[in-house]
């Protein structure tokens, strides 16, 4: 799956992903000072895409996805402003 963080194209491993989804402000939260996304009844972290990729952070809007990855066995949500 290709992405776009920053104006910078990536590729995501298809075998990765779990699903996309929208990030509606309702299902974003903060737990310290971590954020994470709250999809049917999972808390799962929350990683900028520009901070994984080490790119400038671009402003993240209403409607942004997030792409649900499977990493290491573990759930994560990585963001990314459309």
């Amino acid at each position: 799956m290709m992405v776009d963080v920053s104006g910078e194209i990536y590729a995501l491993p298809l075998t990765n992903i779990l699903e996309v989804v929208r990030t509606e402000p309702a299902h974003l939260k903060t737990i310290g000072s971590s954020s994470v996304l709250c999809v049917r009844n999972s808390i799962l972290p929350l990683v900028d895409a520009s901070d994984a990729f080490g790119v400038p952070r671009s402003r993240r809007t209403p409607g942004s996805f997030a792409v649900v990855l499977v990493c290491d066995q573990k759930r994560v949500g990585r963001s990314s402003a459309p």
